[in-house]
């Protein structure tokens, strides 16, 4: 692609295609896909046809238990493992569903994974949504010698008891470790092979959370049986701290609509501080932000978020178990787009304003002033603000325009000498739509990257 100036540019953009039969839609009530232990798992279910209107109809709704197997496969030569899910129907349900009435399906489920089904009856619209309940720190399942440990819930306060489930492939006795950046405890329990729970008291020691890494093992059994090598699965699950006693609610507040060229206040309100509150609020131009593919910063989530696994397990169980067919697996790295973004040269100045610290008065509130230059286009205001050991960040978008913007069409390249004609697009924002007065020829005095050269 390429802008009126001849400049290229690049843009990505999804092209979603209709079909001609009616459609299932599923809104869940849950997020991150996952629930506390006998937790409940709601849904909301709709007909909608490709227009996007709702329609009546009846839907079969199953819920479904999945569980994993595995079996060996031969891929490029080489033995790997492949993971099988077995399905167990847990219940069926009709349901009726109406303009403006969704059916809802709700249920309270144990530990374990789950897929809600929703299928039209008597038509060719069909929808699934996976659920867990329990909490876990990795759903894969590509490989059998993996102890499958969900935690209860997702957070627990200091002091409360958190119900660590153990699903491993085969009955054992089980090693339990609570790790953080070392060794803080650990326990060994039997485990049967339809698993079993422990019980593990959350200590606010542990900072925002804390890894429950489990060693499930089996003996070698007799000479005359199927299996008789020795055994091992691992499995770990985080458990995390609820950081809503840290957490300050920061909100960005004033003006979404500005102009340019001169000062804007931002006001900002902190709330739940814990005695003297700081905060800083940078504006930066949205374009640039997107290029980057720039988060927003949180530090909630830095200080009090999953931690990497700072430890590792070694141990001389595994030199009896015999290695199996296949090659060893090699840790692959997976590259970007492509976006090269090294040549991108925005014809419009590029803003970025950072106010620096700034005090929170008593009533939880600051105003910022920010100078804003010439310039037309979106900011992101983005804040951060602390009190004590409670943080918090807020960000929302600024739109920053005159009334009616110019867009001059650069040439891409001139000699000493040369004369050009600009194209000028106009874009009239926000004043009553007419005529625009025919342009008068006019100079326009250009200056070099190098002070000194200019010509007019």
């Amino acid at each position: 692609m390429a802008e009126p100036g001849g400049r290229a540019t690049k843009a990505n953009t999804t092209l979603p295609v209709r079909g001609t039969s009616d459609y299932v839609a599923i809104r869940p009530g849950f997020g991150d896909g996952s629930v506390n232990e006998n937790g409940e798992a709601a849904v909301d279910i709709a007909i909608v046809s490709p227009n996007g209107e709702a329609r009546a109809g009846r839907v079969q709704v199953r819920l479904v238990r999945e569980r994993p197997t595995w079996r060996m496969t031969t891929q490029y030569g080489a033995v790997r493992y492949e993971t099988v899910w077995r399905d167990e129907v847990v219940e069926t349900q009709d349901v009726q569903v109406a303009p403006g009435r969704p059916a809802r399906f709700a249920r309270n489920l144990g530990f374990g994974r789950y897929r809600i089904v929703a299928t039209q009856a008597g038509g060719l619209g069909t929808a699934s949504i996976r659920v867990r309940a329990g909490w876990v720190g990795s759903e894969s399942a590509e490989v059998p010698d993996k102890v499958d440990v969900s935690a209860d819930r997702r957070a627990y306060a200091a002091g409360e008891t958190a119900r660590i489930r153990i699903a491993p492939p085969f009955a054992g006795r089980a090693s339990v470790a609570i790790l953080t950046d070392r060794l803080i405890a650990t326990r060994d329990v039997e485990v049967p092979a339809g698993g079993t729970t422990v019980d593990v008291p959350a200590d606010p020691a542990w900072g925002p959370g804390a890894w429950i890494a489990v060693t499930v093992f089996k003996p070698g059994e007799a000479p005359d049986a199927a299996n008789t090598g020795p055994r091992r699965a691992l499995g770990l699950a985080w458990v995390s701290l609820d950081p809503a006693a840290r957490t300050l609610d920061v909100a960005i507040e004033g003006d979404t609509l500005v102009r340019p060229r001169g000062r804007v206040t931002v006001p900002v309100r902190v709330a739940n501080t814990n005695g003297a509150a700081y905060l800083t609020l940078a504006a930066v131009d949205e374009g640039i932000l997107r290029i980057t593919r720039f988060q927003n910063p949180d530090p909630l989530a830095h200080f009090t978020g999953r931690r990497a696994l700072g430890t590792d397990i070694r141990d001389d169980y595994g030199r009896l178990i015999v290695p199996p067919e296949g090659e060893a697996a090699t840790l692959r790295q997976g590259g970007d787009d492509d976006l090269d973004t090294s040549g991108v040269q925005p014809p419009q100045r590029i803003v970025a304003l950072f106010s620096g610290v700034v005090a929170v008065g008593p009533d939880g509130r600051a105003s910022i002033p920010l100078d804003f230059p010439e310039f037309n286009g979106e900011v992101r205001l983005m804040a951060v603000a602390w009190s004590g050991e409670r943080v918090g960040s807020a960000a929302r978008a600024m739109t920053v325009r005159d009334p009616i913007v110019a867009e001059a069409l650069l040439p891409r390249f001139l000699s000493p000498g040369d004369e050009a004609r600009l194209p000028v697009l106009l874009h009239n924002l926000d004043q009553p739509s007419g005529k625009v007065p025919p342009p008068s020829r006019s100079r326009v005095r250009w200056r070099s990257p190098t002070p000194t050269s200019s010509w007019t």
